[in-house]
């Protein structure tokens, strides 16, 4: 049974060129005179933009996809490729091929199959990264319209009956994939597990003995090779401008290495006398005392000696969604409960609609609203994710904490270098309407580096979640276990688009998820639950306009080269074909054959 599912992208990346770096190797001018890598196909206002700080933004780079039938394949595009390869992680049910990527029309196509494929993987979906298409520090727009079963054939019960545009999701049944549009460190290569082996998602420049086993580039090493700077840590960390589906966006920001047990929330309980479940603190549930919220009951946390988690986050509101009475704040309640928290789970009186007791409560960029507090009683809100990190190992640990440690008396493998540590992210969800998966959501990433930088996620240009240098370079201190202080995002990044599924986010990580998992692989689909008819036959992710800006336009600086790492280490970022494929020219060209132009009107 096969079924189709289409994605309009537009891409434009920007940059922030006053820093006068170095371009890379020149190019001979354009004969149009816009920039080589600027689609002339690009509208004139879109080739500026402004940051939320007033930073001017000037485009050097964009994609309109406005040419039919581009391959993706491999070498066959000067800009992007569809990869050809399993979807091999976080229990992963999906296999990209690029046969189901082409454009039509204006717009970026994907079809989606669902059926089975002698991979023991059953569903084609779409990963395009643009490897080369790096960026350190900027911009991203991208007008989305997200991945859901919304189609007259579906059951979806928001289908069946009338509803309205800001109603919220009701049944998350129907929207079963985790589609993305994220950013990546450029050491490291999505999928391809050997190249982010104790590498991603690292973000920390300092010798630390102990942490150093665990970091592949670390800055206890002066002879790393590869032409990299000797004692650098460098790392292939990572940004998501939006994952997610069903009723909420996450955005992210993940680092490696985390923070020690004594600086997180306490553990649930699973046996009496509280009896929770592990997962209770994806949904801040638990029974268990502390186990919710980072330092809340204070009671629960008054032996540490210091405080808990990541400090002075900031959340707003999804503009977007209708308000609630019932969820208005007060900033002086909340204020005045600071240190003083008796609740065990969120309390409007207590603490910031983040459901954080450590969130900014400081005034936003307009002072006419603060951070942190719901004073118009917005139902989408954006709240600190329950899901904040795992501990990474290599298959020979015994670690406890590991997610399949080694069982003692079974033989190692030795099949790569041992390590062992804590990544975080750095997390907010926020939830969204039914609208988001009928019409075209705007979606925005502003990311800068340095002390002084941030990165902050906005719905039409409003502020949802923004990320401080400092709550990541100056973390919590004290008792007798260390905490790293990482560094604010630096590594030059690139951009990927993609749907998956999965059985361990989403729907899937509960129970139920396997109604909606197809049958065996090697007989025919078959779904579990009749009401779920129709899911995979309605799939649709429309993207319309991405842009992008960068505070530094090339990734060979001095300070974090990458061309000779990439070229040494083939083995580790190339599939089993193993040979170099010759990329295509046909760039952007203002020819004189009056070919036809498909203009993007999204924003």
């Amino acid at each position: 049974m096969g079924h189709v599912s289409v994605v309009a992208v537009v891409v434009l990346v920007m940059v922030r060129d006053s820093m006068e770096e170095d371009m890379g190797p020149p190019t001979l001018p354009t004969r149009s005179g816009v920039e080589a890598w600027v689609d002339v196909d690009t509208p004139e206002h879109a080739r500026r933009k402004q940051s939320s700080r007033g930073d001017d933004w000037q485009l050097v780079m964009s994609d309109e996809f406005n040419r039919d039938n581009r391959s993706f394949v491999a070498g066959e595009d000067h800009l992007w490729t569809a990869l050809d390869i399993p979807d091999g992680v976080n229990a992963a049910l999906g296999w990209y091929n690029s046969s189901n990527v082409y454009t039509k029309d204006g717009r970026l196509v994907v079809r989606v199959d669902e059926g089975p494929r002698n991979a023991t993987y059953f569903n084609q979906w779409l990963e395009i990264p643009a490897w080369e298409t790096r960026t350190m520090g900027g911009l991203i727009d991208v007008a989305v319209k997200l991945p859901g079963a919304v189609d007259a054939k579906s059951w979806n019960p928001h289908v069946r009956k009338k509803v309205k545009p800001t109603d919220p999701i009701t049944d998350v049944r129907f929207y079963p994939t985790w589609p993305g549009v994220w950013l990546m460190g450029n050491l490291g290569r999505a999928l391809f597990s050997g190249s982010t082996t104790r590498m991603w998602p690292w973000s920390f420049n300092e010798c630390d003995h102990a942490l150093a086993p665990h970091q592949a580039i670390n800055a206890c090493n002066g002879s790393v090779g590869f032409g990299l700077n000797p004692y650098q840590g460098r790392g292939a960390p990572e940004l998501d401008v939006l994952e997610g589906g069903g009723v909420g966006i996450s955005s992210s920001l993940q680092i490696a290495p985390g923070m020690p047990d004594a600086y997180r929330t306490l553990p649930p309980i699973t046996t009496a006398p509280y009896y929770d479940v592990w997962y209770c603190t994806y949904t801040k549930t638990c029974r268990t005392p502390g186990a919710n919220l980072a330092d809340a009951p204070t009671s629960m946390y008054v032996n540490r000696t210091h405080k808990s988690w990541y400090q002075g986050l900031r959340y707003a509101a999804n503009l977007r969604c209708p308000s609630n009475r019932q969820q208005k704040q007060s900033f002086d309640q909340v204020w005045a409960a600071r240190g003083n928290i008796t609740a065990n789970t969120y309390d409007k009186t207590q603490m910031s609609a983040g459901q954080d007791v450590h969130a900014d409560l400081g005034w936003m960029d307009n002072e006419k609203r603060r951070w942190g507090i719901n004073a118009n009683g917005s139902m989408c809100f954006a709240i600190g994710n329950g899901y904040t990190g795992t501990f990474l190992c290599d298959p020979d640990s015994y670690n406890p904490k590991c997610a399949a440690p080694r069982r003692q008396g079974v033989e190692p493998t030795k099949q790569m270098d041992s390590f062992e540590y804590q990544m975080d992210a750095i997390s907010a969800n926020w939830n969204i309407n039914f609208e988001a998966y009928t019409t075209l959501y705007r979606y925005s990433l502003e990311w800068v580096m340095g002390p002084q930088g941030y990165a902050r996620w906005m719905l039409d240009d409003n502020p949802i979640f923004e990320v401080p240098a400092s709550s990541v370079e100056k973390v919590p201190q004290g008792g007798a276990t260390p905490n790293p202080s990482k560094l604010m995002i630096e590594e030059p990044l690139y951009l990927i688009m993609n749907i998956a599924v999965a059985k361990s986010w989403g729907e899937c990580i509960r129970p139920r998820c396997t109604k909606f998992i197809p049958g065996p692989l090697d007989g025919p689909t078959v779904f579990h639950s009749m009401v779920l008819v129709g899911v995979c036959a309605a799939l649709l992710l429309v993207t319309c306009v991405l842009r992008a800006g960068r505070m530094r336009s090339a990734c060979a600086e001095a300070h974090h080269r990458r061309e000779l790492r990439l070229n040494a280490d083939d083995d580790d970022e190339c599939d089993d074909d193993g040979s170099d494929d010759h990329v295509q020219g046909e760039g952007s060209s203002d020819d004189s054959e009056g070919r036809h132009h498909n203009h993007s009107h999204c924003f």
